[in-house]
């Protein structure tokens, strides 16, 4: 009986002992799974943010790229613009040079066609085609037209001159504006004349730059979400959709039509003791009954 006591309290004790390692076993086990556990999540965690990071960095980078591109395709139109505008004077004084060496080359003709009428009045002229009285019907002819085409070119260059300086005034209010918005990251030169647009383009790129760099700082540092950042862009968006479809707005910011600017005066004026030039149906009748007679 004894014997089978102990026996019993063997088996029960090494039962116990079995339970207890069976059990250390499991929390070990389970304490390693949690282990694993928290290092799977940090490295889910580390890529995460690495892929977060190197995809705002790629952002801000195509950012930057495209700002600088188009800084620099600004610059160009602008260097060319302010050619333009620079030149517009030799080119103005080159077209009224032209004009009026024609203006004066068809008073000489229109002399001597006077002069030629007159001295021809009651003769005969030979009607064969190389005859000199139809050369000199040719000539005038021919010289009307290239002064109608130097005319015409004189008042393409004026509208092409008014559109340059018109585009000149746009930038230079622009670049005073954009100037008073960087001016914390640049000090940039007030624009005053066409010759300051390429110094303050080049103290505008370094604001850029600046501001960019400031930006990306602020990103990093958590000062700014980009969340925030889209709210602003469309909060702006929607203010300037709705500014635009104002009706108050719309009428104090109307344009006016270039054909109800007025006609602009010709540039001819009558000379010879006041006399007026005829009109170009005149002179076409007077033309046609000079050829007449000659016949």
């Amino acid at each position: 009986m004894l014997q089978q006591d102990i026996d019993h309290e063997r088996e029960a004790r090494e039962e116990a002992h079995r339970n207890m390692l069976a059990a250390l076993q499991s929390k070990i086990e389970a304490k390693e799974r949690r282990i694993k556990f928290e290092e799977w999540r940090h490295e889910v965690a580390l890529d995460a943010a690495n892929e977060a990071f190197n995809a705002s960095a790629g952002r801000l980078r195509k950012l930057y790229a495209v700002e600088k591109l188009a800084g620099n395709c600004l610059q160009k139109i602008t260097l060319d613009i302010v050619h333009k505008f620079l030149n517009r004077d030799v080119e103005h004084e080159q077209l009224k040079s032209s004009v009026k060496e024609a203006e004066v080359r068809l008073e000489t003709l229109r002399d001597q066609f006077e002069r030629f009428k007159r001295d021809t009045d009651g003769m005969t002229f030979d009607t064969k085609p190389e005859s000199k009285s139809r050369d000199i019907y040719l000539e005038v002819e021919e010289y009307e037209n290239r002064l109608a085409h130097l005319l015409k070119e004189h008042e393409q260059s004026r509208q092409r001159l008014q559109q340059s300086t018109l585009q000149v005034e746009h930038m230079k209010r622009w670049a005073n504006r954009m100037g008073r918005s960087l001016a914390m990251f640049e000090d940039c030169t007030r624009v005053e004349k066409p010759a300051d647009l390429p110094l303050f383009f080049q103290q505008m790129q370094r604001a850029v730059d600046k501001f960019i760099a400031h930006i990306v700082q602020q990103i990093s540092s958590g000062k700014v979400q980009r969340k925030n950042m889209s709210q602003v862009a469309s909060k702006e968006y929607h203010e300037a959709r709705r500014l635009l479809a104002d009706k108050d707005f719309l009428k104090a910011n109307c344009r006016v039509p270039p054909s109800l600017d007025g006609a602009r005066p010709t540039s001819r004026q009558g000379q010879n003791n006041g006399d007026e030039d005829p009109t170009p149906k005149e002179f076409q009748t007077d033309r046609d009954n000079c050829k007449k007679e000659s016949r």
